[in-house]
């Protein structure tokens, strides 16, 4: 028969084991708290600096994306030349940008569709997000309150992503 001891020590590295199993992913979860997460292995390279929940571009708030390209070539902007949104006749610097985003929140899983792509608006000059550069992203269906919790994705050309944590102090 077992000692109390030895079922006592079992039972203690039992209780142990089982902290550690919740405490890693739970831990991973904190430490992602605005913070961006890193995807390796596409052609391109992109970062989420930063979001800003209700930006304002010609008074329409938006879900501002602060992307960053960290890769050592350049990602093209996929725009229809010629076609940009009405939005962005408000300001010379900014032309339309047709790069996914969602996010997700208390409420649920928001995709820009198809139909909604044409008034996403980006600012800066040139066509392409070359590296180190950063483009801010305006996505006027995805705007969010300031005080709400939030994941931000962004899909850039050939299979980029780039995801950021949101959480307001």
């Amino acid at each position: 028969m077992v000692s109390r001891a030895v079922s006592e020590v079992i039972f203690v590295v039992g209780i142990v084991i089982l902290a550690i199993v919740v405490a890693i992913p739970l831990g991973n979860y904190v430490m992602n708290v605005n913070r961006p997460e890193h995807f390796e292995g596409g052609r391109y390279q992109l970062e989420i600096l930063n979001v800003r929940p209700r930006a304002f571009l010609g008074g329409v708030p938006c879900l501002a994306v602060y992307v960053k390209n960290t890769g050592k070539i350049g990602v093209p902007n996929t725009t229809i030349p010629g076609v940009y949104p009405s939005i962005c006749a408000l300001n010379s610097s900014l032309r339309g940008v047709f790069w996914p985003a969602a996010v997700v929140n208390s409420s649920g899983y928001f995709l820009v569709n198809v139909s909604e792509l044409s008034y996403i608006c980006r600012s800066g000059p040139g066509d392409e997000l070359t590296p180190e550069s950063t483009w801010v992203i305006y996505y006027p269906s995805l705007a969010q309150e300031n005080n709400e919790s939030f994941a931000a994705y962004l899909y850039g050309p050939g299979g980029a992503r780039a995801v950021f944590y949101h959480h307001p102090p």
